[in-house]
């Protein structure tokens, strides 16, 4: 067999190769002594990243159609159901603007409210009273507290058979100093007259009667509250 030709040892050149061998990858492949090293083929193409799929911004807010929405307000028709907050307040006002704005015919307003803030309460008399449409109530729950002024801006105003009516004052806080707590005492009493006055033209009753029917808590139910004067029927 041929002898196997002895690797000279020698200095070796920073990033060169021995001698009698081409570095191709991870291995060495031996050469004849007196030929070059072979120089190593041109790598393989790295593959290229995928493209990252686009995302909305964390901030962007996704509209989603509300088919029941849709079809009662093609019907003309507001729910006003819950607490009357200056939360829930805006978007019953500004249902009731719109189809005021849009149309002619009458605006169906279902009132399902225990309680309600006053300031809340005069914003929405103060909207029904700017509308020139007509408004048709009906009472499909409970009506409660302040918000049992709402009916005072109505054309019409119908109970359901098992609705009931509750007639209250508000649950008024004041935070502040002694003079401020004072004036925001009496904003509160103007607030709360401007209430039983609406009341007062809506079922002829004295202003001073209503204040102590509110006071006292009194309930009806909706035969009682025809009786009162707050609907005119079921």
């Amino acid at each position: 067999m041929p002898e196997v030709p002895e690797i000279p040892e020698g200095p070796e050149a920073p990033g060169q190769a021995r001698a009698g061998f081409a570095g191709v990858g991870f291995q060495a492949r031996w050469t004849p002594p007196g030929m070059p090293p072979e120089r190593p083929g041109p790598l393989p193409p790295l593959p290229r990243p995928e493209p990252m799929p686009l995302r909305s911004p964390s901030y962007s807010v996704h509209v989603t159609h509300d088919p029941i929405a849709e079809r009662l307000f093609e019907q003309r028709i507001v729910l006003a159901h819950g607490e009357l907050t200056e939360q829930n307040v805006t978007p019953w006002c500004a249902g009731l603007l719109t189809l005021g704005a849009i149309g002619r015919q009458p605006i169906k307003l279902h009132l399902s409210i225990p309680d309600g803030e006053l300031g809340a309460v005069l914003t929405m008399l103060d909207t029904l009273d700017s509308l020139t449409v007509e408004v048709h109530a009906q009472v499909t729950g409970r009506l409660g507290g302040p918000a049992t002024a709402l009916l005072a801006a109505v054309t019409r105003r119908r109970g359901s058979p098992n609705s009931l009516f509750r007639m209250g004052e508000p649950h008024l806080t004041a935070h502040g100093t002694t003079e401020e707590v004072l004036d925001q005492q009496e904003q509160n009493r103007r607030m709360l007259d401007t209430i039983y006055w609406r009341l007062s033209d809506l079922t002829g009753k004295e202003v001073d009667e209503i204040r102590h029917d509110s006071v006292r808590g009194r309930h009806l139910n909706v035969e009682e509250a025809i009786a009162y004067g707050l609907v005119e029927g079921i």
